[in-house]
């Protein structure tokens, strides 16, 4: 049973939300619902009806206010609740503070908290898919990655990107650590097989082995 990947890049951060799906069961999961205005959010929304997806979680990777601003649509949409940290979004400033620190007072947020508490180690299944969570902290308290072993993709966040890694530089506040970060990812992400695609929170799709080759930060 293949799986299907869309990508769509939302808000002022450029953001990167994910649909993932079973091509025969039309099973879903939306990660990083990041939509913050309607028509962002109508984009995802219609491409789940016209691809006739039965989503059955969303999954956030972290905090940061630019992958959960569309949260509370998916929420009222889907009736689902939304999986992820629930220490990450318990020591991050909330959401709407986040919008202040950042200048962005225009920007429209509408958040739904983590209700379902997901950990390292944990795992969600998307009918017959198993989605495992790996947590890397250090660009936020507590970065989680979905990784499906057997299909061999890896949905890294803000942790992992092509050619670079999450920033460090927001502070105490945010949680960083240029340490825990460079760690988690040689410890759980540079250990996966060379072929798993990554699919990052911002920016291009990469792989395993082109960042063991070419990722400045980690060669």
């Amino acid at each position: 049973m293949a799986l299907k990947v869309a990508q769509f890049t939302f808000n002022l951060f450029q953001e990167q939300c994910y649909a993932v799906w079973d091509e025969t069961t039309r099973d879903a999961v939306v990660i990083d619902p990041g939509c913050s205005m309607e028509v962002e959010w109508n984009s995802l929304k219609l491409f789940v009806e016209r691809e006739e997806l039965n989503v059955r979680h969303i999954l956030v990777t972290h905090s940061h206010v630019d992958h959960v601003m569309g949260t509370a649509w998916c929420t009222r949409t889907w009736h689902l609740p939304i999986e992820g940290s629930v220490d990450d979004e318990l020591l991050l400033p909330t959401p709407q503070e986040q919008v202040y620190l950042f200048n962005l007072e225009h920007q429209q947020v509408h958040h739904s908290p983590i209700s379902v508490p997901l950990k390292d180690g944990d795992s969600v299944m998307m009918g017959d898919h198993k989605i495992e969570v790996l947590d890397v902290p250090g660009h936020s308290p507590h970065g989680l990655c979905y990784l499906f072993r057997e299909e061999k993709m890896l949905f890294s966040g803000d942790v992992l990107f092509y050619c670079s890694v999450g920033r460090t530089d927001f502070g105490e506040s945010f949680g960083c650590s240029w340490r825990a970060l460079l760690g988690g990812i040689e410890e759980k992400l540079m250990t996966l097989p060379e072929d798993t695609a990554v699919f990052p929170g911002h920016g291009p799709q990469t792989s395993i082995g082109n960042e063991k080759k070419y990722n400045p930060y980690l060669i």
